[in-house]
């Protein structure tokens, strides 16, 4: 057995460019990061999942390219070395080469909702799928959806980011035993474009005097 020298978990993994987002920005690697967040092979996840273990390498060479897991321990299995991820950082976000201007704002605004909504949306599908085989029996429902529209002040607005993103270090920092349900939790919360929120009055059309 073979124990790399293991950096400490970052807080935050920065991405430096477009297409790599676009590789993380992936429903199916983005839950394989949540499996990593303790050191295991890749068949012991795939194991977990319930998959066969030749689906998930594509993925995790992806996932090492990019700098998002690392290989942590190295053990003979039989005949062969059986390599240990796990993931290194908490959290992705984009690097200053990109905010900075560095690439189309479209592409950056598409990848980085990507990152978020599109893993959420599909688990979420899948979620509501078993509920309604189920009939929206309201004993097994155990998760909630919304989305409200409210006026605010910046200031006040503000105070709702930082109290998010605090509740967001809260659940992680939480005790859990890994039978327990796994439950995603996401959040958007962001000014929306004046087209969106207000379409312009149209104004009004004089009415035609019949003769």
């Amino acid at each position: 057995m073979t124990t790399h020298e293991t950096p400490a978990i970052q807080d935050e993994l920065l991405i430096e460019d477009i297409d790599t987002m676009r590789q993380l920005a992936n429903p199916f690697r983005l839950r394989l990061l949540h499996a990593f967040r303790q050191p295991q092979s890749v068949r012991d996840v795939a194991d977990s999942m319930g998959l066969p273990v030749t689906r998930l390498y594509y993925h995790v060479k992806i996932l090492e390219d990019a700098g998002a897991i690392i290989i942590v321990e190295t053990r003979k299995k039989g005949p062969q070395l059986e390599k240990i991820y796990r993931i290194a950082a908490h959290g992705i976000r984009p690097g200053p080469s990109i905010l900075q201007g560095g690439v189309d704002p479209v592409a950056f605004a598409e990848v980085a909702a990507s990152l978020v909504l599109d893993s959420a949306r599909a688990e979420l599908i899948t979620s509501l799928a078993n509920h309604a085989a189920k009939g929206f029996d309201p004993t097994t429902i155990n998760g909630a959806l919304g989305r409200t529209l409210v006026r605010l002040p910046r200031e006040r607005a503000v105070e709702i980011i930082d109290e998010l993103q605090a509740y967001t270090v809260t659940l992680k920092d939480e005790d859990s035993d890994p039978t327990d349900a796994l439950y995603g939790f996401t959040y958007s919360f962001f000014p929306l474009d004046p087209a969106v929120d207000e379409p312009p009055i149209q104004p009004a059309q004089p009415k035609e005097e019949s003769l």
